[in-house]
């Protein structure tokens, strides 16, 4: 009897010590194929580079010339005070002679309706649009002119050539905000 529970004692004990074995050589091969995987992906040649971020420039030169980009926004910084990360969702679109703003303004308002008003959350007819191209410093500065019931904004954006974007928005009634976050692209130019 004593012999039978040792039998099944040294077969547990083996088979925990296979099922361990088993175990880490399977988080090995794993680790090993995750660390091939980074090294392979990450590694782009010099004119691979080069041909990446002239697509990008062409991509935003094309977005800011046919009047369609949107800039999703991941900071913020009000003309007093501390800037500020913000979670996913603000954003400013334009679709050719519209503007659609979903930003959140932080500062000091001079006049205000009483509700506190729809602030830089709105979809208004831009009145007016230039777009300059400095080629020495590689981007596009965007000057938006719009209105709605509540102010009247200029909106005074750089989008740079790898995407990345800076919002100024100057307002009557509000002190001047400003934003930065980069432009939306599509998944092979990032």
């Amino acid at each position: 009897m004593a012999e039978e529970g040792n039998f099944f004692l040294r077969h547990f004990i083996l088979y925990e010590f296979m099922r361990n074995i088993h175990l880490f050589a399977l988080s090995a091969l794993m680790a090993a194929c995750l660390a091939m995987a980074g090294c392979s992906s990450s590694r782009l040649t010099s004119q691979e580079k080069a041909l990446i971020k002239q697509q990008q420039a062409q991509f935003v030169i094309n977005s800011i010339t046919d009047s369609h980009f949107v800039i999703q926004v991941d900071r913020v910084t009000p003309r007093r005070g501390m800037s500020h990360a913000l979670s996913y969702g603000y954003s400013l679109a334009v679709k050719g002679d519209t503007i659609i703003s979903h930003l959140p303004y932080f500062g000091q308002a001079y006049s205000l309706p009483f509700n506190g008003g729809v602030g830089l959350n709105f979809e208004a007819k831009i009145d007016d649009m230039r777009a300059v191209r400095n080629n020495k410093k590689s981007f596009n500065r965007i000057e938006i002119t719009t209105h709605n019931p509540e102010d009247t904004y200029l909106y005074i954006i750089e989008v740079f050539d790898n995407g990345k974007a800076h919002i100024e928005v100057r307002c009557r009634r509000r002190e001047t905000i400003t934003f930065s976050g980069y432009l939306d692209m599509p998944l092979e130019l990032l």
